[in-house]
């Protein structure tokens, strides 16, 4: 499944909700994949 856009997409394609319409062996400079990282919120005591 491929979802959302890029830079070059105008802005409602750009959002992460958007899935586009491709066929699974299509390629362009604009395909790319997001990487996330969650971390877990400092506590304030820590921080002392």
């Amino acid at each position: 499944m491929l979802r959302g856009g890029s830079w070059i997409n105008n802005q409602r394609n750009a959002r992460c909700a958007y899935r586009n319409r491709n066929n699974p062996d299509n390629w362009n400079n604009n395909l790319g994949f997001r990487v996330v990282l969650s971390i877990a919120p400092i506590e304030a005591n820590c921080l002392r």
